[in-house]
Formats: C-alpha cells, structure tokens, sequence
C-alpha cells in the first residue's frame, strides 16, 4: 500500500505550472487518460464512496508522451482494481493497484456493460507530471471540474502513515500553491455526485480508443 493525496488547485494552469517551476519541479510527463468505472451495486445517491469503490473496477486507457525521451512514451489499456484504505473518517489514506493488460478498450467495455454491470463514472483527464529529485507530483485537468494535484509517498520516504501523510501535505505547503482543504479528494466520486445530481447515470460511455 503506497500514501497518497489529492487536493483540489485553485489557480489556473499557468500560474500553477510556474509555482513548480520556481520551486524546482520539472515538466516530464504529458498524459491523456480515459478511466470507465464498473460496479455490480445499485449506484443511488446515498451511497458512500467507500462502499462503491470498494465493489468496483475499472478500464484505463492511457497515453503517456514522456517529454525527455520519446522512446519511454508508453500506450496501453488496463483492466484495473484500486484497493483503497481509509482512515476512521473515511478518508482514503493510501493505495494498492492491481492490473492486467487488456488488448481493446473498446470491446472490454461491450463485454462489460452486456453482463448488466454499470458504468457509474467516465473520467476522461488530460495529466501533467512534474519531477524534483524523487518527488513527482501529478496535475489532473478535469473537465468542468478543474485541476487537482496528486502526490504519492516517493522513494525513501519513511515514516508511520500519518507522518508521511503530514509530509505531502507539507510539502504542497511549501509549493505556496492555492489549494482547497480537503487532501483526500475522489475525483470520480465527484463526477458521479455531479452526474448523479443532474440524473445522468447508466449511459453507454464515449469510448476513446
């Protein structure tokens, strides 16, 4: 299990990518990632993040330009399980992924959605990740939601879990970027809450191949 958080910015894009840059960060990676969430649930309003990720999966599809060396640039499309764990306030406080590699986003998808299951979020994401030494930092662009900053526990971080935790939250601190105060962010949940809000649910995603 690897710490991480996730918090929402409150700047736009160009102010954001020169806060890190001033503050040492190099821009390495370009991503564009498309997530499709399953679940075998009743996705009603009430339910709880942490129930509803727990009984889920979902279809990553990803393409990675790497800035540096476009030989490491990578494209693929994953079947995916995120095992989350959370604190006693139901914050998730850190993350294992298991994976395996999947041939056709599209036809996973079709497979997927003909067994009744349903697809309660679509994440599409245009990605930006930064290097400082070890620390890679991860922005998230969002459709109609905006941009969120992603760290995860780097190499040769120790500690128990609260103090690794207390130092990510730390060093977005000493970034002096704007953001909101909730470091434990879903981004999908919060689609699914928009979505669910505007009752748009159970629909057949847009598959970007």
């Amino acid at each position: 299990m690897q710490s991480e958080i996730t918090v929402e910015v409150l700047c736009d894009k160009e102010t954001l990518f020169s806060l890190l840059k001033k503050k040492g960060f190099k821009y390495v990676d370009l991503l564009e990632i498309n997530d499709y969430y399953y679940t075998h649930l009743p996705a009603t309003e009430k339910i709880s993040f942490r129930e509803l990720i727990a009984n889920s999966f979902l279809i990553r599809c990803l393409r990675h330009k790497n800035l540096k060396n476009k030989r490491k640039s990578t494209y693929y499309t994953r079947l995916v399980y995120k095992k989350k764990g959370f604190d006693s306030d139901n914050n998730v406080v850190n993350e294992k992924k298991i994976v395996c590699e999947l041939s056709c986003t599209s036809a996973a998808n079709e497979i997927f959605q003909l067994s009744g299951l349903l697809n309660w979020c679509t994440k599409p994401i245009n990605g930006y990740g930064f290097y400082r030494g070890k620390q890679y930092i991860f922005i998230q662009e969002v459709e109609d939601l905006g941009l969120f900053l992603e760290i995860e526990q780097y190499p040769g971080q120790s500690g128990t879990e609260d103090e690794i935790l207390d130092e990510l939250v730390e060093l977005v601190n000493e970034l002096e970027i704007p953001v909101g105060e909730n470091y434990h962010e879903s981004i999908a949940y919060r689609i699914f809450k928009t979505r669910k809000k505007n009752s748009v649910l159970n629909f057949k995603p847009n598959v970007v191949i």
